[in-house]
């Protein structure tokens, strides 16, 4: 098993109160709320290039260090999924970029003293690197913004460099990839995640059907994860029944899109590679 340590490509925080104002060359990165009314986000991006691919990722953890946590409240940092890009040192409150509502990880904080705290982001990092999940990099937010507590984590360039923010990845090297999903079809078609295919010679979906309808099935292909080819294969997989799909156009990505004739059925999807 392989361990790497990475520091991040950028890192800032906004502030509602100077909407206008970077903050990315700050000491600290701010998240929470205190009065009358001023609210501190933190954003963080990290480069994965460093991970070799095919890889299997056992573990993604993001280490910070805790300098301040003010006033004698329990309060939970939420990390969520940041969906469309930005630029670090730009990046200003007014220009903050779309997030997922649900977070990813959380750390329950209580007028701590100064610490390292880590959140368990492995589903995300697994994403980034297969290329199913954009990395558009992660945002640090207080999951109540109207209760008074602020909190302060060293950035980049706090100065002293055993407490700068770092993504723990442990991973090993993988020739042969196997990942499984359960979904549910229904008469609207619906795609799984993207998976970047890149470094494998061939890969194979598998599609289990466990509900009472058929489902057919698709590949679709594409060079950027944007644009979208879907193959002339499709297949249709009748109840209790398993079929497997292909790709015979080689794109940099693959995903599945399926539907039910009827009503709605429970499918399993296997997506294995071979390097």
């Amino acid at each position: 098993m392989a361990v790497v340590y990475l520091s991040p490509e950028s890192d800032t925080y906004v502030y509602n109160q100077l909407p206008a104002d970077n903050f990315s060359t700050a000491a600290l990165l701010y998240v929470g709320f205190s009065k009358p009314d001023n609210i501190y986000r933190s954003y963080i991006k990290f480069n994965l290039s460093d991970i070799p691919f095919p890889a299997f990722i056992n573990r993604g953890i993001l280490r910070l260090f805790l300098c301040t946590d003010e006033l004698n409240f329990t309060k939970c940092i939420d990390v969520h999924r940041i969906v469309s890009p930005y630029d670090g040192k730009t990046l200003t409150y007014n220009t903050q970029p779309e997030f997922l509502p649900n977070y990813e990880s959380s750390v329950v904080l209580h007028k701590e003293k100064p610490q390292f705290k880590e959140w368990n982001i492995t589903e995300l990092v697994r994403g980034w690197h297969s290329g199913g999940i954009i990395n558009n990099g992660i945002l640090l937010k207080l999951r109540s913004e109207k209760k008074p507590s602020l909190t302060a984590f060293s950035s980049q360039d706090c100065g002293y460099s055993p407490n700068v923010p770092l993504l723990l990845v442990e991973y090993c090297n993988k020739e042969i990839f196997s990942v499984s999903t359960t979904y549910t079809a229904t008469t609207t078609p619906t795609f799984t995640n993207a998976f970047n295919t890149f470094c494998y010679k061939m890969v194979s979906f598998f599609i289990i059907n466990h509900g009472c309808s058929d489902v057919t099935a698709s590949v679709e292909v594409s060079p950027d994860c944007v644009n979208w080819y879907e193959e002339d294969n499709k297949k249709t997989v009748g109840s209790g029944k398993t079929t497997v799909l292909v790709p015979y156009v080689f794109g940099k990505y693959n995903r599945l899109k399926f539907f039910a004739a009827s009503g709605s059925a429970r499918i399993e999807i296997y997506l294995q590679g071979q390097g």
